[in-house]
């Protein structure tokens, strides 16, 4: 924060994120998270929602999509009156805790690449096709290449985001534009490589 130049923080009740949706809160728990895409997000989704007790059924690597699609999503910040019971809850005093995961950028590009992009199959791959065509596309012909190829080469899907910066999908967008920071203020902000010390900590709050 320090670093940003952010000299004045906010207290945590003005969660207005340029990325609503990869916010959520959780009101019988009382946490709220920001969970960024190839950060682990889908694996601490599923570990709110067991905590809130709205998920009790089991899910394996290849159903990862489903924890979108079919449960978390009406814990988006955005969504419903989710923000406005953040506000509420504030007011009346109430504590909420919040966090967010973040993720070595040059790791989190490689994941990106290989999970979206890239024609090797990975767990719960959603449909990707259309978005690794249309990149294929367009920089097969900014490098005079004749053949139309289905997925970009990695250095192709680097340069497109250099370009680009204005097309990007949640899962290539640069995370700092997907934080709550500076409305918001986050108790915890943790690297995922070093999830596996401080998640205790998450757990006991």
């Amino acid at each position: 924060m320090a670093m940003l130049n952010y000299k004045a923080l906010s207290p945590p009740n003005k969660w207005i994120c340029r990325k609503p949706r990869q916010t959520y809160y959780f009101p019988k728990i009382k946490t709220i998270f920001t969970g960024i895409p190839k950060s682990g997000s889908s694996n601490w989704k599923e570990f709110l929602m067991r905590a809130e007790g709205t998920l009790n059924v089991s899910l394996g690597p290849s159903q990862v999509n489903t924890i979108d699609k079919l449960y978390s999503d009406k814990f988006r910040l955005g969504a419903h009156s989710n923000a406005a019971d953040v506000y509420k809850a504030v007011r009346r005093g109430e504590n909420i805790f919040s966090f967010a995961v973040v993720r070595n950028p040059w790791t989190r590009l490689v994941s990106g690449y290989r999970d979206k992009l890239s024609g090797e199959v990975t767990p719960g791959r959603p449909a990707f096709g259309g978005i690794a065509r249309r990149i294929a596309y367009e920089m097969n012909l900014q490098d005079n290449m004749t053949n139309s190829g289905t997925h970009p080469t990695f250095n192709q899907y680097l340069r497109w985001l250099v370009d680009n910066p204005n097309k990007l999908n949640d899962h290539f967008t640069p995370q700092h534009l997907q934080l709550c920071i500076p409305s918001a203020r986050y108790d915890y902000v943790i690297p995922l490589e070093y999830s596996s010390v401080l998640n205790k900590d998450i757990n006991q709050k």
